[in-house]
């Protein structure tokens, strides 16, 4: 099953990790058992739970969904942009300090910020 997926079979060749929670201890060197920093870097990219599977499609919706919990507050006026701007900075700085935190951060972000110009682009045309 493993070999199947793209998503899983590299990880697998690569370093012989099956799961998310392998990957945590093979790259921090301690595992992520009550350490709600590691699962929050985790969830920002797409696991919500240690040793929890998932399809590259359900990892998407749960990154959707997250990102439309995360932005209802600005859209629906509860917080102001500048608030959430606030937020979100300290959200980042927090979890830059978190071994890898640097380097997934600026990984997800690189991601949202080429898919928000493909989708802008889309819409021009």
């Amino acid at each position: 099953e493993v070999l199947k997926d793209d998503a899983t079979r590299l990880p697998y060749h690569r370093y012989g990790i099956l799961e998310p929670s392998q990957a945590v201890l093979v790259l921090t060197g301690r595992g992520i058992d009550n350490d709600t920093g590691t699962e929050e870097l985790l969830r920002l990219m797409g696991y919500h739970r240690a040793g929890e599977s998932l399809s590259q499609q359900e990892r998407l919706l749960l990154l959707a969904t997250d990102l439309v919990e995360k932005l209802r507050p600005v859209v629906e006026g509860r917080v102001s942009k500048h608030a959430f701007y606030e937020i979100i900075a300290a959200e980042c700085d927090r979890l830059k300090k978190l071994p890898l935190g640097a380097q997934i951060i600026r990984c997800v972000g690189r991601a949202y910020k080429h898919a928000g110009q493909r989708h802008l682009r889309s819409m021009k045309n």
